[in-house]
């Protein structure tokens, strides 16, 4: 199983060279590189075990690629839309992927964040009563609110109040590579880690067909920028928020820069 194992994660890397996905490739080789490190010190640490932590219902889902032995494990705002476009396929829960491997794509850990914070503003039925979401409050001061809301549902396993049942958007995306059924440890059907701007290509590396017209027509996904109500009122803007705010979240998504090939901003390495 080891040799099997090996061989497949030598192809993996072979082909994202071949393919030139230079993002995808150093996310691949540090997340496989690092991981069983990163879990031990984080189980080692006891005030360190909270950043493990799966979502609420404890449930992840996944797509099933047609043709492939393949799954997309769906981080929520990082691809999930546009391979439900490419395959056709609605969410699948784990137990019923039999023996499919699954990859997987992630974002900037911050961008990823903000993203969340604008998905849960758009779906909240009472924005403007909500501290995360008011537009008479700065945005800086929005995003403070919505991080203070999601790191109490991470603690609590259910929401604050009603406008945080969807802040699992904003979740650590390395958290939901979590194995469910075992604490503290990832998924061991996970087998890729791409970069979310090379998933078009990393649909080819794991075996996906479609002629280029409709793989183009199909993969539009759901693209914010067109979105008239995020654009007005959930402009994610990182050089608005004060260094603080910055720091806080890179605080709550730390294990996402440990994980993945990810450069934190400047005033979070100070």
């Amino acid at each position: 199983d080891n040799y099997i194992e090996n061989y497949r994660m030598k192809d993996l890397l072979k082909k994202l060279t071949e393919n030139e996905m230079c993002l995808s490739l150093n996310h691949q080789s540090k997340f496989f590189t690092v991981k069983d490190k990163v879990i031990a010190w984080v189980k080692s640490q006891s005030k360190e075990e909270d950043l493990l932590y799966g979502p609420p219902g404890r449930q992840h889902f996944a797509i099933v690629v047609n043709g492939t032995n393949s799954a997309f494990r769906h981080i929520f705002k990082s691809g999930g839309t546009t391979v439900n476009r490419l395959t056709n396929n609605k969410h699948t829960r784990n137990e019923e992927l039999g023996g499919r491997k699954l990859f997987t794509t992630v974002r900037d850990p911050v961008d990823h964040f903000l993203s969340g914070w604008a998905e849960c503003g758009f779906r909240s039925e009472n924005p403007d009563k909500d501290p995360a979401f008011r537009m008479d409050l700065e945005f800086n001061e929005r995003v403070q609110n919505w991080l203070t809301c999601v790191k109490g549902d991470t603690k609590r396993g259910v929401g604050m109040r009603k406008n945080c049942k969807c802040a699992m958007h904003s979740y650590p995306q390395s958290n939901f590579l979590l194995d469910l059924d075992v604490p503290h440890s990832i998924d061991t059907k996970l087998e890729l880690v791409g970069d979310l701007s090379e998933l078009h290509k990393l649909m080819g590396v794991i075996g996906f067909q479609m002629d280029e017209d409709e793989l183009t027509h199909r993969a539009s996904g759901r693209d914010s920028s067109r979105n008239k109500v995020k654009v007005e009122r959930y402009q994610k803007d990182k050089t608005l928020l004060s260094g603080k705010t910055l720091r806080l979240i890179c605080e709550f998504v730390i294990l996402d820069y440990y994980f993945f090939d990810f450069t934190p901003p400047d005033v979070c390495l100070e």
